[in-house]
C-alpha cells in the first residue's frame, strides 16, 4: 500500500509473481509501471479517493506493507491470512510538531487524531498483536 517508488519493496526480494502493489500518486504510478511492473509485479493504480483500498480477495495475503498511505485497520485484517503481518511506516499528527510550530505559530495538524497511540489501539481492538510500535 502506498508503495512510493518501490524502494522498500525491493529490499524484501519477494517473488515478483506473488507480489502486488498499490499506489495513488500519479508520478509514483508512472515510475512503478516502468520499473517493478516490468519485473512481473502487478501494479494497482488507485485514485487518491481510494488510497486505502486493496483490490485483492479477503484472506489472501501473508503480508501487507504500508509506506505512509492512509489505511483502514479493518480492511487490513480482512485481507490478511490468519497469522499474516502488517508492517507500516506512518507519519503521525505529532511528527515534527515543534518544528512546524516554530515556523507557523498557528500550525494545527491536518489529521490530529492520527497518532501512534490511537492507531495501536484501533489495531489491537481488531485482535492484532503489536510486535513493535515506535
Amino acid at each position: 500500500m502506498g508503495t512510493g517508488g518501490g524502494e522498500l519493496l525491493k529490499t524484501f526480494h519477494h517473488a515478483s509473481n506473488r507480489t502486488q502493489v498499490t499506489e495513488a500518486w500519479q508520478p509514483n504510478i508512472n515510475l512503478l509501471k516502468h520499473t517493478i511492473a516490468k519485473q512481473g509485479i502487478k501494479v494497482h493504480a488507485l485514485s487518491a479517493k481510494y488510497e486505502d483500498a486493496l483490490p485483492v480477495k479477503n484472506g489472501s495475503l501473508n503480508m501487507i506493507t504500508n509506506s505512509h498511505a492512509a489505511f483502514n485497520p479493518k480492511l487490513i485484517k480482512d485481507k490478511l491470512k490468519t497469522g499474516g503481518y502488517f508492517i507500516s511506516q506512518q507519519v503521525g499528527a505529532l511528527n515534527n510538531y515543534s518544528l512546524s510550530r516554530f515556523f507557523d505559530s498557528d500550525y494545527v495538524p491536518a489529521y490530529p487524531d492520527n497518532t501512534l497511540l490511537k492507531t495501536v489501539a484501533d489495531i489491537q481492538n481488531l485482535g492484532f498483536e503489536i510486535l513493535l510500535a515506535k
